[in-house]
């Protein structure tokens, strides 16, 4: 797979996950707290988190249309990406929540965080 392919390929699933997860919290969000295992306090805010989400989608589909075009902005998704694993290991470690709702975002977000950077710092480096 050639490298702005693979950023490519990582940044449409990266999408699909984030519109998954957005349209749930925004249209869905009695589906959202059953398959999360959590109870949203506040519905606004959910969905406020929701509309958020689809536009975290949407902007990782306009970057994987031209990834060497939109090189920094990948960097961003990979800020993103790092502080999602931060803050729900935070939230494990301190007990806001629990193994079933921290542990499988921490894990997706773990996989398209190193496919991510793999696949971008290979091109970086290919470049320079």
């Amino acid at each position: 797979m050639s490298r702005s392919r693979g950023v490519r390929v990582t940044l449409i699933i990266l999408g699909l996950y984030w519109a998954l997860f957005g349209g749930l919290l925004l249209f869905f969000p009695a589906t959202a707290e059953s398959m999360f295992g959590i109870e949203l306090q506040n519905r606004v805010l959910a969905g406020m988190a929701g509309f958020s989400g689809l536009i975290i989608a949407l902007m990782a589909f306009l970057v994987s249309t031209d990834p060497v075009k939109y090189a920094l902005l990948v960097w961003s998704f990979v800020a993103l990406l790092a502080g999602e694993i931060l803050l729900n290991g935070y939230n494990l470690l301190t007990g806001r929540e629990g193994l079933q709702q921290a542990v499988p975002p921490i894990v997706i977000t773990a996989i398209l965080l190193v496919a991510l950077l793999v696949f971008q710092l290979q091109k970086t480096s290919k470049q320079a």
